[in-house]
């Protein structure tokens, strides 16, 4: 019996069509050194989604923003929280101008509301957030410890909250949806979700 092979092949226009369906981010860093003296540094984050992708995203977000106006709240008096905001003050504020001027939704609500008066927190423990993006990138082998980060950095991200947010308080946490904060935290802290 003769076994039949064949090879898929895709045209470079089902390529395209595939990527701006479902969309690429392609992270690049690269550097040049020679005896120890650093001659070139790149680095490159590129997005590509489709308009149709993009707006819905960027719908949603609206949608958030929308509900956020709703509520009696003193922004002055509430405590912000973003899942990979590395510092809180000045720097943390010019890592959020940054990103939302790179064109994150997220982020650029989070602006506004900074803008308002709320107060930005360090949400995230730098060396938890490294090992899980290494990880994820490909860069190490996923390992047992490794599949313990995404919980390690939502135990500290509740501990973070749980410590800043005094009683009777306000915090907002802005978080992508694979995460499980709300299962650390403290039952003396009531949650509200939005959409």
């Amino acid at each position: 019996m003769a076994i039949k092979s064949s090879v898929a092949s895709s045209s470079l226009v089902e390529v395209l069509d595939r990527i701006l369906d479902k969309g690429i981010v392609i992270d690049l860093w690269a550097r040049v050194s020679l005896v120890g003296i650093e001659l070139l540094t790149i680095e490159a984050r590129i997005v590509v989604a489709s308009v149709e992708t993009w707006l819905v995203y960027g719908e949603y977000w609206d949608t958030v923003q929308s509900c956020l106006e709703t509520l009696d709240l003193q922004w002055d008096h509430v405590n912000l929280y973003h899942d990979s905001v590395l510092a809180d003050g000045p720097l943390g504020r010019q890592m959020v101008q940054n990103l939302a001027a790179s064109g994150s939704y997220d982020f650029a609500l989070v602006l506004k509301l900074l803008d308002k008066g709320a107060i930005l927190h360090k949400t995230e423990d730098i060396d938890l957030l490294l090992a899980e993006y290494r990880v994820a990138a490909g860069y190490e082998r996923p390992t047992r410890e490794a599949a313990s980060l995404a919980l390690q950095r939502d135990v500290y991200i509740a501990q973070r909250i749980a410590t800043t947010v005094p009683p009777g308080g306000a915090g907002l946490l802005v978080i992508g949806a694979a995460h499980e904060v709300e299962k650390h935290l403290p039952g003396g802290i009531r949650l509200v979700y939005l959409p």
